[in-house]
């Protein structure tokens, strides 16, 4: 399945399938903002709009609550999902030098988000060589007008809103270690 961006923005954006259709809206307030909701469409309550870049192509009754992300600087930012609230830094392990994560999912298999130069690809980690590519964020292009795509294979379409989530954690982190690393340059 590929879910397009509609913004280059991974804390405010929807997320749809070719065609238009919106499945997941990912807000934070504004820019100030430690917290991102991360929104479920009903497929039966989708209101479409011409402008997707006003973010008004979902009635907000239309939305379902899935999760929400509250960031930190120094602890560990929180997840708030499927009635639980987790620790990021227990749930989403920290593996390696590079910005590697691990987590279990509810399959009971390992996942390995890698933070790549062209984006970040989800891993089955189950040991085999090479490993088995089961999401990957294919980056969008300016020049072109190419939007961001998020790729997930069917193999974890049972966890998709999993992927989504930790896809919206890691990308957001890898995006602000690059604006730290710009700025310090």
């Amino acid at each position: 399945m590929e879910l397009e961006l509609s913004r280059d923005s991974t804390t405010n954006t929807v997320l749809r399938i070719p065609g238009g259709r919106p499945l997941y809206h990912i807000h934070t307030p504004s820019m100030f903002s430690r917290t991102t909701t991360i929104y479920k469409i009903p497929e039966t309550n989708v209101q479409r709009y011409e402008d997707a870049e006003k973010m008004t192509d979902v009635e907000p009754k239309a939305e379902e609550e899935m999760a929400r992300i509250y960031w930190h600087t120094i602890s560990s930012s929180r997840l708030i999902y499927d009635g639980r609230a987790l620790e990021f830094k227990t749930f989403l392990k920290s593996k390696g030098f590079r910005g590697d994560r691990v987590f279990i999912g509810p399959d009971g298999k390992n996942y390995k988000w890698h933070e790549g130069w062209n984006g970040p690809r989800l891993e089955l980690a189950d040991g085999s060589k090479p490993a088995k590519t089961v999401a990957k964020l294919r980056q969008g292009n300016f020049f072109t007008g190419r939007k961001a795509v998020l790729e997930i294979d069917p193999s974890v379409d049972h966890m998709r809103d999993l992927v989504v989530i930790t896809f919206v954690f890691i990308e957001t982190r890898r995006r602000e270690r690059e604006l730290q690393q710009a700025a310090a340059a």
